[in-house]
């Protein structure tokens, strides 16, 4: 069954959420949980709102794991 495209979205947007405040603790359920998001039919099109969200917060995970972790 596909999900609807508003239903996707705002999953999207919740993972997006996550990534933000989650913090480095939960990092690794997040990006796996992206990775489940954007393998589901319907989510590849990188022409969407839902799949834009998602390089989003991929790309959130990306900058906090570039950053130098303070001592």
């Amino acid at each position: 069954m596909l999900e609807k495209p508003f239903v996707g979205y705002h999953a999207s947007v919740a993972l997006q959420f996550a990534a933000i405040t989650l913090g480095n603790q939960r990092e690794r359920e997040v990006r796996d949980a992206l990775g489940r998001a954007k393998s589901k039919p319907g989510s590849g099109n990188a022409h969407t709102d839902r799949y834009r969200v998602l390089d989003a917060a991929e790309a959130i995970l990306a900058a906090r794991a570039a950053r130098p972790r303070s001592s």
